[in-house]
């Protein structure tokens, strides 16, 4: 068998190749932390690549069939990848603080998206810090970014006036029967979160409320 050069091998290749290019000349090297799991991570990627594209030139002699199974991998992997990185991004009024809650599996109420074949989502919060939806918390996804109305991006400064964004709580909430479920966040100019100083006491009173109004 001739080993020949094909898209999947070559991918392959070029992962590793970017990603330790990319690892060594970087300026904020993490050598101990995520920088170097994800060299590890993309490295493995590439092998596990080139020991696929052997094994189908190993047991196909055709070129062209070759490159398209290579092309239905990446295209797989890319896909993959592409729904494990989904993201909500939730919108805040401005100069927003203090706590938001997202309250799951309300009827009668907007979902957070339209369909379940979707890529990401935006979720804007009232100014109320509460929000109540019929999504299921369970297909929501995990991934958050949190912004304000005028693009300002929390999280991502260490700046002391800087604002971050802090999951802060989740629990379960009984009304007349149903059970909602919520996560909540605090969002402050500090990047570390107290359970003394900062628990949440307004929420599940909100939620209370709420319920006593749909009876």
């Amino acid at each position: 068998m001739k080993y020949r050069p094909t898209i999947l091998n070559i991918a392959s290749l070029g992962l590793m190749v970017w990603s330790h290019y990319t690892y060594w000349t970087s300026k904020s090297t993490d050598v101990e932390g995520w920088g170097m799991l994800a060299l590890i991570v993309l490295t493995g990627a590439g092998i596990l690549g080139l020991v696929i594209d052997a094994i189908i030139q190993r047991f196909s002699n055709n070129w062209l069939l070759t490159n398209v199974i290579g092309i239905l991998i990446l295209a797989g992997h890319y896909i993959f990848n592409l729904w494990h990185s989904r993201e909500k991004i939730i919108i805040l009024p401005d100069n927003y603080k203090g706590h938001i809650t997202i309250v799951y599996g309300v009827e009668n109420t907007e979902p957070l998206f339209k369909s379940n074949l979707n890529f990401g989502y935006e979720v804007k919060i009232p100014t109320s810090g509460i929000l109540f939806t019929s999504t299921k918390e369970n297909n929501d996804v995990s991934r958050t970014k949190v912004i304000m109305r005028n693009g300002v991006k929390l999280n991502t400064s260490s700046d002391p006036k800087a604002l971050h964004a802090l999951l802060s709580g989740r629990g379960n909430f009984d009304c007349n029967g149903k059970n909602w479920e919520y996560r909540s966040w605090h969002i402050s100019n500090k990047n570390w979160w107290s359970s003394n100083s900062d628990s949440d006491t307004t929420s599940v009173k909100k939620i209370k409320n709420y319920c006593a109004g749909i009876k």
